[in-house]
């Protein structure tokens, strides 16, 4: 009987970025009802619920 093992390594380095979460922090529902100028510069609290901004994302 023959065996054989293999071994897959991969050095893949995974970059993810976060434009907006959302959840349940206390926030009213009309959280992100938001006009233009908010929504190209960001609003919110990184650590609960937030927009980056199209500005910043487009960097």
């Amino acid at each position: 009987m023959l065996l054989s093992k293999f071994t897959f390594q991969s050095t893949a380095i995974i970059s993810v970025q976060v434009i907006q979460k959302r959840g349940q922090y206390g926030n009213n529902v009309y959280y992100f009802y938001r006009n233009w100028t908010e929504y190209a510069t960001g609003f919110g609290d990184p650590a609960k619920e937030y927009w980056i901004g199209m500005k910043k994302k487009n960097r």
